[in-house]
């Protein structure tokens, strides 16, 4: 047994620093191309950028508190952000399961089961991967992108098919709970409704889109390239992201998440240029991520604080 768990991490040790391997070598073997690239930094693009990345990651709180609440389960906006940003430090752990099982230890502290929290989070990360899906297929019915020559137009249908199966909670219940038997866990019910589903759907969306806002936002602040359509970007980020997380070998999708973002962007600037993008992209998204949960710290000691005040003047 101890030997099959030390065979899985060397496994995602491994792939991982394949990946990594792979993208640094991209950059070096490209450095010419990245040092005549016309960079051209723009300092209030950047802030901006910054501050649209900071409000996403704070509709993504909101959007932890709406789920809660559909549960039955209703908390305050300041204990859906200290379990939101606690839970999303797990996906820097190899394996996916850190994230809820963060998730579900912080929730319990602002009172709500576990349990509920840890299936609430796995509904919640399936409606984020559909919503995006919505994102990738508009894209491909309203720009008829080809990727190296080749239409994925035809992909449309599939995700439509996919997002009308799926926004039943019924019948994602059924197919989480299969893939949780195969991987011997205990099956989950949330007791959502559709209207529920749609809701939490739509927030979703909404929260991809500020994201690719600032995504484009920010490759105008390293780059000026102004040939790079907005909605293009936000189905960029949305694939990218998704694809990430769904490489479970690999922490926070490091190194996947960038491959991808350089290959959708092959056809604007050269390979180097949107690894190192997408390095930088990185950089900025863990500092913003590591701030939001930096104030969980901050606010935890502020209420300690408070608290031991009151209870000398006691």
């Amino acid at each position: 047994m101890k030997s099959s768990r030390v065979l899985s991490i060397f496994a995602k040790a491994a792939f991982a620093f394949a990946v990594l391997y792979f993208i640094i070598r991209t950059v070096l073997n490209n450095w010419s191309e990245i040092k005549s690239y016309a960079w051209d930094f723009d300092p209030l693009y950047m802030t901006i950028s910054v501050i649209i990345f900071f409000a996403g990651y704070v509709l993504l709180a909101w959007i932890w508190a709406r789920v809660l609440r559909l549960t039955g389960h209703p908390v305050s906006f300041g204990a859906a952000w200290d379990t939101y940003f606690i839970g999303n430090l797990g996906k820097y752990i190899p394996g996916k399961v850190w994230t809820i099982a963060l998730t579900a230890y912080m929730s319990e502290k602002h009172h709500v089961p576990g349990v509920t929290a840890g299936t609430a989070s796995v509904f919640a990360q399936a409606y984020s991967i559909i919503s995006s899906l919505v994102i990738f297929t508009s894209f491909f019915i309203f720009y008829r992108y080809a990727l190296n020559g080749i239409k994925l137009d035809w992909t449309a249908p599939i995700f439509v098919l996919v997002l009308l199966i799926f926004l039943a909670p019924k019948n994602l219940e059924r197919a989480l709970n299969f893939l949780l038997v195969k991987l011997k866990r205990k099956p989950c019910s949330l007791g959502l409704d559709t209207a529920g589903a749609v809701k939490i759907m739509f927030f979703y969306l909404l929260s991809w889109l500020v994201f690719g806002v600032a995504f484009w936002i920010f490759v105008l602040a390293v780059t000026d390239d102004h040939s790079l359509h907005l909605f293009f970007m936000t189905g960029v980020f949305a694939v990218s992201n998704v694809i990430g997380f769904l490489a479970v070998f690999v922490p926070g999708g490091l190194g996947v998440r960038e491959g991808i973002i350089a290959i959708l962007l092959a056809g604007y600037v050269p390979a180097g240029v949107g690894i190192l993008v997408a390095f930088l992209l990185r950089l900025l998204t863990t500092f913003v991520e590591l701030l939001c949960a930096l104030f969980v710290l901050i606010r935890k000691g502020s209420i300690y604080g408070k608290k031991k005040g009151a209870s000398r003047s006691r």
